[in-house]
């Protein structure tokens, strides 16, 4: 006996499910980038998959995050949060890779592609930029409107898509905090960027200029001043803004709902 049309279509749908999930698995994935290393030593085609899979748990939440939080500010927050874990994963997959691929063709005594090469190594460098601005963005709007911040990169598998289990998340779901880390980029980069910067215009022209040297001097005794710094900024901004659980993010008051409507989880106490 034949099942009827619309369940005929449910089980396509769920054996498309089935195998898109299967094709999401990391072994899955590494079998197919071995296969195409091997087939072609190029880094991009080979660290493609990789790349995109290691960044795609976080991107998916940040887009949900955006979608389901009832508080835009915070959930902007968390868009620009675990955009900046997306592309940091992304990033960190893509130069392993990279190595590997250079390993491989070294020990076969082939030379990797190396247009292919140049590409992927600026796609990575163009993605940790993004990276970086994403993650100074976000703790800008966080400090600006008080946010309480938490990294989950897997959150919108763990909620199954249901924002209402967000907030009452344990904190033993997901022991540590990777929002320290954005914050430590974010909060650091800057700083010794502007001491590169002052290191690169104190450099003295040809013929040694004394007066050069010793500004050059003086730029260089700067850098564990501007350690201390980044230490003190970094600490200052975590205790501001890192959230301790879940909970502690995603279970806070909305400052400016009163009313049942966008208020809803409180409403439901």
């Amino acid at each position: 006996m034949s099942l009827p049309e619309d369940e005929d279509a449910d089980e396509e749908i769920r054996a498309n499910w089935s195998l898109w999930r299967f094709m999401g698995k990391w072994p899955m994935i590494a079998a197919i980038s071995l296969g195409l290393l091997f087939l072609t030593f190029n880094p991009l085609l080979s660290g493609l998959l990789p790349y995109l899979r290691a960044g795609w748990p976080a991107f998916q939440t940040a887009v949900w995050l955006k979608q389901s939080d009832p508080w835009k500010a915070r959930g902007t927050v968390g868009l620009v949060f675990h955009l900046c874990m997306a592309g940091f994963l992304a990033g960190s997959c893509g130069v392993a890779c990279i190595v590997g691929t250079i390993l491989v063709a070294d020990a076969f005594n082939r030379e990797p592609n190396q247009v292919a090469l140049m590409i992927a190594l600026g796609a990575i460098l163009f993605g940790c930029l993004l990276s970086f601005i994403f993650g100074w963005l976000g703790v800008v709007i966080a400090v600006r409107h008080r946010i309480r911040v938490y990294v989950m990169s897997n959150l919108y598998q763990v909620c199954r898509g249901d924002f209402r289990i967000a907030m009452a998340l344990p904190p033993h779901v997901h022991r540590t905090n990777p929002a320290n880390f954005i914050i430590a980029i974010a909060a650091t980069v800057p700083l010794l960027a502007l001491w590169f910067v002052m290191m690169l215009a104190s450099m003295p022209a040809p013929g040694n200029n004394e007066e050069e040297t010793k500004m050059v001097l003086f730029v260089l005794s700067l850098l564990p001043l501007v350690g201390i710094m980044c230490i003190a900024v970094v600490v200052f901004l975590s205790r501001r803004i890192m959230a301790s659980s879940p909970a502690d993010c995603w279970g806070a008051d909305i400052p400016t709902a009163t009313d049942e409507e966008t208020n809803w989880y409180r409403a439901a106490d």
